[in-house]
């Protein structure tokens, strides 16, 4: 019968996530959903009456099981163990997964031996002898792929990983049986190398995990405080474009210390699906390399280019690899440009081939030389908190502005000018639109202050919008951006806008004075009229005193027209 893991939850107990020396298991944060059968049958050889501790012993001891049945679940119960060694854990049930892992194994043969022939001496004769000597063998059929789930169907990958396996276990010559001693042998024997496989082979990069309702903060190790702990559940979004500017903030920041932030481009670069942002992982790495283009990569990047060259299975992260590795030098480069010249997909081997240009020619001999299997790169532990998506209702950007000003850095303060100029807001997200346009031009950059201010003078004419504006232009300390504001309120009729924009014309700035004396020109009242006569013939910058003139005589056109 089918033997079925079951679930302890979301995260991978065997990991230690505190260590950030600890290397993490191969299959850390994969869900498995676990089909295995094993149960022999009740004539089997294994499950005869032997002297020692035999298959009847052991299921009498476990609660009368049939003997069949009880050897087929301990073969199961050892194989997953390893799985759970490895990092995974059972599929749960209660958990929406977008998609998991689907293990099929399939006992194909048993073989039990309880002898073994070697040659003595007896007198001058030497003769065969059989001797007391307990092995076990087991072969076993499997099947992997990748479940994804949608809202209607369950579809798989196109392709199923099916391989066979084999392995046996033996006892010291004389011993009494020990069979649940040699079933955990066999199975360790057989399986010890499973998890790599599925690693290497089982399409697990594509695998999305399982999808949460309630986000998490940052890992502890990770050392953040605030916003920025509390926003980290954004690197596992499943929207890929929400996920890409999530990671380059945190890369980006200054708040983040920089081992923490290497260590997070490292599981990017190795773990998600999206290639774009696992090139721009890429890239952030290579900034911690020696500029020297004549200087060899460090042994760490080396190490991830290598696996990057010989293991991806995305021909556009190859491409990618290679072509960083011919800005450099080095026999190993010059090794993995030759193995990537043979590469199947086009773009590879034409990339490696202009890496080699400024190397020796290959010889018969190197293109006939397999470079070394490379070593799966180390990841910190604590990246094994990284389990799982999140799947977010509200928009990516009512998250990510908050995000972006906690953390600062270049990639924030650019994604923030961007959005304040383009980015999309329907009537339905007026709300918190208006919230994240409050803390950019309260807390932003000088340039997302400005751009934002712009933004938000073709908003319409709501009055949270004014309020907002003629609150920055009463704080604001930076002449631009208070010229931004001023700008942006000339198409307000506001009350209260006369005194608001006579007190900008005294600031000490002159592009401030300005300003103003540009947003007077639509606004009504003797306290206005007598501002801008002193600004006409007392100010002390001819722009500004021109601007009043000409102002005035604006007004007294109107007036006049006016009647």
């Amino acid at each position: 019968m089918p033997w079925a893991a079951s679930a302890q939850g979301l995260g991978p107990s065997s990991v230690d996530v505190t260590g950030a020396s600890a290397a993490v298991p191969e299959l850390a944060g994969i869900p498995i959903e676990f089909d295995c059968r094993a149960e022999l049958s009740p004539n089997h050889p294994a499950l005869r009456r032997y002297p020692g501790e035999d298959a009847q012993d052991l299921a009498r001891a476990a609660g009368d099981q049939q003997p069949g049945a009880f050897v087929g679940e301990s073969l199961c119960g050892y194989l997953w163990a390893i799985l759970e060694d490895a990092g995974a854990h059972a599929a749960p049930r209660d958990v929406r997964l977008p998609a998991r892992g689907v293990l099929r194994a399939d006992l194909d043969r048993v073989w039990i031996e309880g002898s073994r022939v070697v040659e003595q001496r007896i007198g001058s004769t030497i003769m065969p002898v059989s001797i007391p000597h307990w092995a076990i063998a087991t072969a076993w059929k499997l099947s992997f792929s990748v479940q994804y789930t949608g809202d209607q169907s369950a579809r798989s990958t196109d392709s199923v990983l099916r391989f066979e396996m084999s392995g046996s276990a033996e006892q010291d010559d004389y011993a009494s049986l020990r069979l649940d001693s040699l079933l955990r042998g066999a199975t360790l024997d057989t399986f010890s190398g499973l998890p790599r496989v599925l690693t290497d082979d089982g399409h697990l990069g594509d695998l999305l995990f399982a999808v949460v309702a309630t986000p998490t903060g940052a890992p502890s190790p990770m050392g953040l405080q605030g916003v920025a702990a509390d926003g980290f559940w954004q690197l596992l979004s499943t929207r890929p474009n929400q996920r890409h500017d999530a990671m380059a903030f945190y890369l980006a920041s200054d708040a983040v210390p920089r081992p923490r932030r290497t260590e997070l481009a490292r599981w990017f670069l190795l773990n998600d699906p999206d290639v774009a942002l696992r090139r721009d992982a890429l890239g952030w790495l290579l900034q911690g390399e020696d500029p020297d283009p004549d200087a060899e990569f460090s042994g760490a990047m080396m190490e991830i280019l290598s696996w990057l060259v010989l293991r991806e299975r995305s021909s556009r992260v190859r491409a990618e690899a290679v072509r960083v590795l011919g800005t450099r030098p080095g026999e190993q480069v010059r090794s993995l440009l030759i193995a990537a010249s043979t590469d199947s997909d086009k773009r590879v081997s034409d990339r490696a081939m202009s890496g080699l240009r400024r190397e020796p020619p290959p010889t018969a001999a190197d293109l006939a030389t397999t470079p070394a299997n490379p070593t799966m790169p180390a990841l910190a532990a604590w990246t094994s908190a990284l389990d799982g998506r999140v799947a977010p209702k509200e928009p990516a950007a009512k998250t990510l502005v908050p995000l972006a000003l906690a953390l600062g850095g270049g990639a924030s303060d650019s994604w923030l000018a961007r959005w304040a100029v383009k980015g999309e807001v329907s009537a339905a997200d007026n709300a918190w639109a208006l919230d994240a346009w409050t803390q950019m031009v309260n807390t932003g950059s000088l340039r997302v202050r400005i751009h934002t201010l712009d933004r938000l003078s073709a908003q319409g004419t709501q009055t949270p919008v004014a309020e907002l504006i003629e609150s920055r232009i009463k704080a604001e300390t930076e002449p631009m951006v208070r010229v931004a504001a001023i700008r942006a309120v000339r198409r307000f009729d506001r009350v209260g806008l006369d005194t608001i924009l006579i007190d900008a014309s005294r600031s000490m700035d002159p592009d401030v004075r300005y300003a103003a004396v540009q947003a007077l020109t639509q606004v009504p009242g003797d306290r206005v009229d007598d501002r801008l006569q002193a600004l006409a013939s007392e100010d002390p910058t001819g722009k500004v005193r021109r601007g009043a003139r000409k102002v005035l005589r604006t007004r007294a056109k109107e007036a006049w027209d006016n009647g």
